[in-house]
């Protein structure tokens, strides 16, 4: 006991001297501010943490007080129920003052509670109390020094250079070092609290001990995501100016990564800044393409017979895509570029929906979240001035518009707008590639490099390439129903159905929405039957009198039409793929159906979806059915849940 006693009285020094080192106000309750501002919110979020409302108030000083709240209920357990009631009240108390953000009175509480615990018999417990507390306002005081600095989120656009700051590196680098630091502090005190017994707990208040530990690791988690990333943008500013192609895929009419590439830059990254070199229509440095390659396939049924830029992103894997179009950005200009950065329009939507409209009297128009789609795509390939030909000139003169709107917004808004970024990410309307496979590798573990990911279980994409060449895909509404069959002996059957209505509205001179579509399964499934299809052939990738490309030969040589079905097999970043066509008039629905046997067996079953980039969201319906019980499901998928990203099931029997 004297010992215990002894260690507490240093830990209590400890904390004491940490705290005298910092008599800021900082710490005190301050009126109407809330305990987490906007800055500290994001951060949590930023590592795709969606915290509920009622977890806003604090994932620091809450997450910390809840904690402490448990120390001080197990303290009391081991010294009778008239010091647990004393002190679970004094607790509550502390958390009553916490959430009404008055933080200097639950300090206040605290330290009533911590002199309840030293004078009962805690024993090892109570000696982490202190050191807890240390590690967590630590952290807090670190983020606080963070929101009196500049923000990193201060991104200001030269609009004269067409570049950002370089000032925004050095800022960055400044609250990496930050997030890092506090991250650190959360660590510890989640060590220091990895022992607790919570089983000792009420279960109320069990609970509330589990969350609070939830709270620390989500925020340590959101803090190292930020760091992470941070780090992948300062790898790319530092040293000397790297280019990166630029890609904008218009998803109103589908390809394999997004949609057709009408508009094609170059920016700069390096010296600690941003800067667009170009932005041009994709037909300029096309037409200086003078070797002649046939195209894939399936796009020369109604689109091209040639293969340029515009159409590289042919498959369905975005690194390879995006190497292919390094390769023709090589050929038709003599640019060496170092990766892809690849963009929808519902980047900008989302963009807009944060920084208000965009004025572009030159044409007459403002934009905003709601008219860029229709009005960009009128711009650049209907209403644009034919004797300069320039009908891709209206993003060019768009983007460092977009871009300098940054110097207006507040905090608020330069938060929610990276908030709303992360969202469209997630979604697969932002992707990026680099050949640097460090770089690579943290653009792939931050969500947005767009591959086609392997797993040891079942798997399902459905890649739609428009090649009719009208922009429907947007109204395009598909619902997918799959039903997955186990039998004795751990056979497994997939009885897969894809409904498609086309509902597009805005498209006049091509309303048919003519679909070459692609279904990855796991390598080996056997189709066993299909129907839905339309009974259209599929044109090799060769041409007489023309080069071939042999990423196209490999692609073409894989393929062969099942005789059973006539549904075309091939294979494609390591999957099996079924393969056929779908042409709908506006107002037409059709489905496809296709029963086909899995090659693993077994009671487990498991499901990678991975969403198409640049698509619309879809409803997806899963039913696995077991001869034995359901033991074990991940998650609840009893009903259809709309997919806007990709997902991950999982089923045990017995």
């Amino acid at each position: 006991m004297l010992a215990a006693r002894k260690k507490l009285a240093i830990l209590r020094v400890r904390l004491q001297k940490r705290l005298a080192a910092h008599p800021s106000p900082k710490f005190e309750a301050v009126e109407a501010q809330p305990l987490l501002t906007p800055w500290h919110l994001f951060w949590a979020r930023l590592g795709f943490v969606r915290a509920s409302k009622s977890a806003d108030l604090s994932l620091f000083a809450a997450g910390s007080f809840v904690l402490l709240a448990g120390f001080a209920i197990v303290a009391g357990l081991s010294s009778g129920v008239s010091d647990t009631k004393r002190i679970l009240g004094e607790t509550v108390v502390g958390m009553e003052f916490l959430r009404g953000q008055d933080l200097a009175a639950a300090r206040v509480k605290f330290s009533a509670i911590e002199t309840e615990i030293r004078s009962s018999d805690v024993g090892a417990i109570a000696g982490r109390i202190p050191e807890v507390s240390a590690h967590l306002i630590a952290a807090f005081e670190i983020l606080q020094a963070e929101e009196a600095e500049p923000s990193a989120l201060d991104l200001r656009w030269d609009s004269a250079a067409n570049a950002s700051d370089p000032s925004f590196a050095a800022k960055l680098r400044q609250s990496r070092g930050r997030w890092e630091q506090a991250a650190g502090e959360i660590r510890e005190a989640e060590n220091l609290a990895g022992n607790l017994p919570i089983n000792l707990l009420p279960a109320k208040l069990g609970d509330e001990v589990a969350s609070g530990l939830g709270l620390l690791r989500a925020a340590r988690v959101s803090l190292e995501k930020a760091s992470e990333l941070s780090g992948m943008l300062l790898t790319l500013l530092d040293g000397e100016p790297k280019n990166y192609l630029l890609i904008f895929q218009n998803n109103n009419e589908a390809r394999a990564t997004g949609g057709f590439i009408g508009t094609y830059g170059l920016v700069e990254l390096g010296r600690g800044r941003i800067k667009i070199n170009k932005i041009e229509s994709i037909y300029e440095p096309d037409g200086q393409l003078r070797e002649r390659i046939a195209a894939p396939g399936p796009l020369r049924r109604q689109v091209t017979e040639l293969w340029a830029m515009r159409d590289s992103n042919w498959f369905a894997d975005f690194p390879s895509s995006s190497r292919k179009a390094l390769e023709f950005l090589e050929k038709e200009t003599g640019v060496l570029a170092d990766g892809v950065i690849s963009l929808t329009p519902d980047v900008f939507e989302s963009w807009l929906r944060i920084t208000g409209p965009v004025a572009m009297p030159e044409y007459g128009v403002v934009l905003s979240a709601q008219n860029f789609r229709e009005t960009a795509q009128s711009k650049t390939s209907v209403d644009y001035d034919r004797i300069l030909n320039q009908p891709k000139k209206f993003l060019a003169d768009f983007a460092p518009r977009a871009l300098s709107s940054l110097g207006s917004l507040d905090k608020a808004q330069r938060i929610a707008l990276l908030e709303s970024l992360s969202a469209v990410a997630e979604q697969k309307q932002l992707l990026m590639f680099s050949l640097d496979p460090a770089i690579e590798k943290t653009i792939r573990d931050a969500g947005i490099g767009g591959e086609i990911r392997k797993t040891p279980g079942d798997y399902l994409a459905i890649i739609h390439s428009n090649v009719g060449g009208g922009k429907t895909d947007q109204g395009m509404e598909q619902s997918v129903e799959k039903r997955v069959t186990i039998d004795e002996l751990g056979r497994q059957v997939s009885h897969l159905r894809i409904t498609r209505t086309n509902n597009a509205t805005n498209e006049l001179y091509f309303p048919k929405n003519v679909d070459f579509m692609r279904i990855l399964v796991p390598e080996g499934a056997k189709i066993s039957s299909a129907s839905g299809f339309d009974p259209e052939e599929l044109l090799p990738s060769t041409m007489p009198g023309v080069a071939a490309d042999p990423d196209l030969i490999f692609w073409d040589s894989e393929i062969k039409r099942d005789w059973r079905t006539g549904v075309f097999v091939g294979r494609e970043a390591g999957y099996t793929v079924f393969m056929g066509w779908l042409s709908l008039n506006p107002g037409e629905t059709k489905t496809v159906e296709l029963v086909y046997e899995l090659p693993q067996q077994g009671p487990e079953y498991t499901l990678l979806l991975q969403k198409q980039a640049g698509s619309r969201e879809f409803k997806f319906t899963l039913d696995v059915q077991m001869p034995s019980e359901i033991i074990y499901q991940y998650p609840s998928f009893a009903e259809a849940e709309t997919v806007d990203q990709d997902r991950f099931y999982a089923v045990l029997g017995r």
